[in-house]
Order: C-alpha cells, then structure tokens, then sequence
C-alpha cells in the first residue's frame, strides 16, 4: 500500500566547498592556514617529481620501444609524453576533488582559489603551465613567495589562487544529519 499523501522530505542546506567567504584569511589572524607552506611546497614539489618520474620512466620505455618497432615513427610521442603527463598529473589533481597533488595532500597543504573555494580545472591548468614556464627561473618563484605574507608564487598571483595548510574541517551540524 502506498502512502503518496504524505511524502518524506528533507531539507539539507547546500554543501559549500569554501574554506572561507571572500578574501583569504590575513595570515597574521589564522597563522595556522599559512604555517610552514611555502617548505612543504617544497617538499611536496620533490615527492611529486619523483612520483612522475615513477609514471614517466616505463611509459617512456613503452614509447621508446615502440619507437624502435616502427624505426623511429613513434619517437617525437616520447617528447608528447614528457611535456603531457607532468602537465596532466598537475592539473587533474589540483583541479579535482581534493585541490592537491598527492605530494602536496602527504603535506598536508592544499590549492584554494582567492574566494575559499576550490579551483577548477582551467585555472589548476593555467597554474600549472606558468608553474613550468617560471621553472626555468627557479629562484624567481620562491623569491616572490618571501615578500608577501599568504607565501604565494607568480603562478599564484596569475591564477588568483592560495596554498594553505588543509587542517581538518569540522562538520555543520546539518552535515552529519542522515
């Protein structure tokens, strides 16, 4: 027997990914969002060079061979796949769901766009590729990152994007209702 006159419902207030609602916190107020990033940057940088490095290494072997099989035909994709895959890897996980390489999520820091929000896809690519092109000047990018209190590189300010610290969360109260 169906019960249609009176239907169950809830009302569940919108789930916002916002660390926070307009600017960015001022670094001197919540010290805890900016503490030690710009060394796990860093250090999360290393971890992910050599997590590439992992991906990249037997694909290029794969490439490499079948660039042999095919007497050289396949050999410019070895340089597709050099540039793709570190260009891929950035961007899909800083554009995902957890705005985080897996370096930077072993550190504990995390990509926020400037309203709190997390970036998407077009802006983790933009990152990304300004990220390699300032490469080519390593020192530029941590010197800008010294003389400004959020510790935010040239791809940052390009992108209107943060790193913080992702510091567990606690749940609304309207979160953990079933």
């Amino acid at each position: 027997m169906n019960n249609l006159s009176s239907p169950v419902t809830t009302t569940r207030e919108p789930k916002t990914d916002s660390r926070w609602h307009g600017l960015p916190p001022d670094p001197l107020a919540e010290l805890h969002l900016y503490q030690g990033v710009m060394w796990r940057r860093i250090l999360a940088y290393m971890t992910d060079a050599m997590i590439i490095a992992v991906i990249l290494v037997p694909t290029w072997m794969m490439a490499a061979a079948g660039g042999l099989a095919t007497l050289g035909l396949l050999w410019p994709l070895l340089w597709v796949l050099a540039a793709c895959i570190p260009f891929a890897y950035h961007t899909f996980l800083i554009g995902g769901t957890r705005s985080a390489t897996w370096g930077m999520r072993l550190f504990d820091i995390e990509v926020r766009d400037w309203g709190g929000g997390r970036p998407n896809l077009l802006q983790a690519a933009a990152m990304t590729a300004i990220f390699y092109i300032s490469m080519v000047t390593f020192w530029l990018v941590l010197v800008i990152a010294l003389f400004n209190n959020y510790h935010r590189t040239l791809h940052d300010f390009a992108t209107h994007l943060v790193v913080v610290r992702n510091l567990p969360r606690t749940a609304a109260p309207s979160e953990l209702m079933p």
